[in-house]
């Protein structure tokens, strides 16, 4: 297999999986990778990939257009993401017109990470500390872009590997 800018690939190690990130070229490339924890009872599945094209990934926008979603797994702005997550994970790309707000609720039950990969941070930007939690079910979260910004967002239930004996 062989990445490329048009393609995302979701890797499930299960019981183990041999792979190689080895670039053809010298160009700085810019990607990003996420591990996620099997629950006990997933970790000696099949392994597999998961190969996505980029037409394949659905966008969504918020009310005002002002916020664009590329949902990669789970659901956003009521759009559901291709990639099939052995545990509730929802993985998006925001990206965000400068002055632009996002208000987005995370499930009390889920842990979140939210990486800024461009744009500037501004003031009052960030109204909760990233990879932290809520405290209630559906607690809205804050992100601003101040010269228009690119977040990636993830999150998934930190206790389905805990339950899932």
């Amino acid at each position: 297999m062989k990445a490329s800018c048009d393609l995302v690939i979701w890797m499930t190690a299960g019981r183990g999986i041999m792979h190689s990130e080895m670039p053809k070229s010298h160009d700085p490339a810019h990607g990003l990778q996420l591990w996620v924890n099997l629950p006990k009872l997933r970790k000696m599945i099949q392994p597999r990939y998961q190969d996505v094209p980029r037409e394949s990934v659905p966008h969504a926008f918020n009310d005002d257009k002002s916020v664009e979603a590329l949902v990669f797994a789970g659901e956003v702005f009521g759009q559901r993401g291709p990639i099939e997550t052995e545990t509730p994970v929802t993985y998006v790309h925001f990206l965000l017109d400068a002055g632009a707000k996002l208000e987005y609720p995370i499930p009390s039950t889920h842990n979140a990470l939210v990486y800024a990969i461009s744009g500037r941070e501004g003031p009052m930007c960030w109204s909760f500390h990233p990879a932290t939690r809520g405290d209630r079910d559906g607690e809205g979260r804050r992100w601003c872009g101040t010269d228009g910004s690119r977040e990636g967002q993830a999150g998934g239930d930190r206790d389905d590997w805990r339950t899932s004996q």
